[in-house]
Order: C-alpha cells, then structure tokens, then sequence
C-alpha cells in the first residue's frame, strides 16, 4: 500500500483526537461533514467511499468493532484506510494506534469493515444540510486542540 502523505497522513496521525472527540464533532455540522480525502478502494465497486467525511468514519468506528482492531500487542486501533477485493476477500489495511503509529493489518472477514462503511458513507450524504459549508480537516484538528 502506497505511503500516506499530506492530508492522508494529517487524517492517520489525528484519527484518535478525532475519535476521542467524537461527541463535540458530530454536534458541529460543519466538523461532521468536512470532507476526508482518503482511498478507500474496493474492487468492482467503484467509487462508493467518494465524499466520504468525519462524520462517516465517527459513526463507523464508534458502531462496527471491526473497524477498531486490536493489533498483536493487544493495543486498540483504528482501520484509517484499506484496500481490497469483495469477491476474493484479499484485503490490505492500514490502522493507528492510540500512539499514532500506523500499521498494516490483514483484515478476516473482509466483508464485515467494507459493507458497514458504504452504509454510513450513503447516510451521511443523504443526511449533509444542502447549503453547509463544512471546515476542513485542517480546521477541525485546529478547533479540536483549541478546546
């Protein structure tokens, strides 16, 4: 899996600050739906994870235990990005820990991290007040530390 690298990695490094502050995020509009530039591909499926924003991935690390693993040192993570196949299962994920650090992880079951995803990424859009003008990732992390 390719490096991550600006925003992509800003989004790893933060991924816990966001988590740990889940709360105040999803009762700012603008927080909830600052869009997440991150490739999340799945073969054959095209661009289901397109306009995917904080408040998707909130929602799906706080609902669906697969996507917080704990890695082989019984640490907690959080799935940041994967890449796979639906059909064969094959699968490549990348997760960070409490401490920031991001590893890879082989993900069993496939199907149970990707499905969940795709629904709450389709409720989010369905949900995004049409006239809002989100933050950026940029400013979400800088309101956050604010606090």
């Amino acid at each position: 899996m390719p490096e991550l690298t600006g925003e992509k990695l800003m989004f790893a490094k933060s991924a816990w600050l966001l988590y740990n502050n889940r709360e105040n995020i999803l009762a700012d509009p603008r927080m909830t739906y600052a869009p997440i530039n991150m490739e999340n591909i799945l073969a054959y499926v095209g661009d289901a994870f397109k306009g995917i924003c904080i408040g998707a991935y909130l929602e799906w690390w706080n609902t669906y235990e697969r996507a917080k693993p704990t890695n082989e040192q019984g640490e907690p993570t959080l799935v940041v990005r994967f890449v796979g196949s639906p059909l064969s299962g094959q699968n490549s994920c990348q997760v960070v820990t409490t401490y920031g650090a991001i590893e890879e992880w082989w993900c069993p079951r496939f199907g149970s991290l990707w499905e969940p995803l795709i629904w709450t990424n389709r409720m989010f859009k369905r949900e995004r007040p049409v006239n809002l003008q989100p933050y950026t990732l940029e400013q979400v992390i800088e309101k956050l530390k604010e606090k």
